[in-house]
């Protein structure tokens, strides 16, 4: 369930903001996937469950798409 984003989640983002190089991110990897990730990947998943209950049904493909 999405709580929203902690204010960890946020220092997180302004954090990267100024240090936006792989050895940052290596050293902050389980604060990226404990507080940006997952909450994330609950909003994802809340709002492709509301979307579905619009689109059962709709051909959202437009014509030059490939289906995966």
């Amino acid at each position: 369930m999405f709580t929203g984003f902690s204010k960890e989640a946020l220092s997180f983002l302004s954090d990267i903001r100024f240090n936006n190089n792989q050895t940052f991110y290596e050293a902050n990897k389980e604060r990226y996937e404990t507080y940006v990730k997952a909450p994330l990947r609950a909003l994802c998943d809340e709002l492709g469950l509301e979307i579905s209950a619009y689109t059962v049904g709709a051909n959202l493909m437009s014509e030059d798409a490939e289906a995966v």
